[in-house]
């Protein structure tokens, strides 16, 4: 805290396999006084805006079979990171997929937050 100054505060968002959602929503929150992201502050102090589940429902409905078959080609390919994509037959499967939260099943579970998903979600916030 005394290299970030008062201003500051860095929360601890554990490896989910929803972490990258549960940074968006937790950074969206609202917070009804300055003291609220103190470090002695907890998460009660802050009201969420927006839940790491409906932020992974924007990235699942905003896929389209266009992304469908780049991750089946990446997969195909054996790009690091579309393993996902071994078991997923179709679109419809590839959104269901995507609303699995890595805190219902584990983190292993899940699909975690890529590229695609990043900038669906910068794009609808924005």
């Amino acid at each position: 805290q005394a290299l970030l100054g008062d201003d500051f505060a860095l929360d601890y968002i554990g490896a989910t396999g929803d972490c990258f959602y549960e940074a968006v929503a937790r950074a969206l929150s609202y917070s009804p006084s300055p003291s609220s992201f103190s470090s002695s502050s907890s998460d009660d102090d802050r009201l969420p805006l927006i839940s790491a589940t409906a932020l992974r429902r924007i990235v699942a409905s905003s896929l389209s079979q266009e992304s469908y078959d780049l991750f089946q080609t990446a997969y195909d390919a054996r790009v690091a990171g579309f393993e996902f994509m071994r078991r997923i037959n179709d679109l419809p499967t590839l959104r269901e997929r995507h609303l699995v939260s890595g805190r219902d099943v584990g983190a292993g579970q899940c699909i975690w937050a890529n590229d695609y998903a990043l900038r669906t979600i910068a794009t609808e916030l924005n």
